[in-house]
């Protein structure tokens, strides 16, 4: 207990301390019991908004296990492409414990029963977000031996690809859509419809 206390602290004072020591000793363990105590004082803002705490927990551990293990995927091939000389696991386990800050998401929920508390929710979620990104990018830089800028813009790839993609499925949207117009004018389906109006 007293071990883990140590890394919520470190993770807290000495970021970069603490992911080094998780990545290098692959530790996926302490990772994984920082990411279900984050979890679990996440959902609790679930249970202050209504729903019911188990339910909550289940919805978040879903969809942050998943965006973990693709995030870790994106990551580890990019990496490896640009010389890194760290393990999958080391990553998986920093970013485990990268997502520590949103602990502090209650307090944003607590937030928005002040008057005027939406600005103070979305200014608190925007620096627990900036504050999980910097140590994604600090488990980048530990786990790999990448220079701090490298790490930075190894991070980014993932949000390129997101981007990629949802330009793919909107052009491919698109696509379908003009074809579906010019064959509606072609059988005289658009200019009967025309007509009939």
């Amino acid at each position: 207990m007293n071990q883990f206390l140590d890394f919520i602290y470190n993770l807290i004072f000495h970021p970069k301390t603490a992911l080094y020591i998780i990545t290098s000793g692959e530790r996926i363990q302490t990772g994984a019991l920082i990411w279900l105590f984050t979890l679990a004082v996440a959902s609790m803002s679930s249970v202050v908004e209504g729903a019911g705490l188990a339910a909550g927990l289940i919805l978040i551990a879903a969809g942050s296990g998943i965006s973990i293990l693709v995030h870790s995927a994106v990551i580890h091939y990019t990496a490896g492409l640009c010389g890194g000389r760290g393990s999958a696991r080391g990553l998986t386990a920093g970013f485990l414990s990268s997502v520590f800050p949103y602990a502090f998401s209650v307090f944003a929920v607590i937030l928005t029963w002040v008057p005027g508390g939406e600005l103070l929710y979305g200014t608190l979620m925007l620096i627990l977000f900036f504050w999980s990104w910097a140590l994604d990018v600090w488990a980048v830089r530990q786990n790999y031996g990448f220079s701090t800028a490298k790490a930075f813009l190894i991070s980014l790839v993932p949000a390129f690809f997101v981007i990629a993609v949802m330009a793919v499925l909107m052009a491919a949207g698109l696509a379908a859509a003009l074809m579906g117009i010019a064959q509606m004018g072609t059988d005289g389906g658009f200019g009967g419809m025309m007509q009939q109006l």
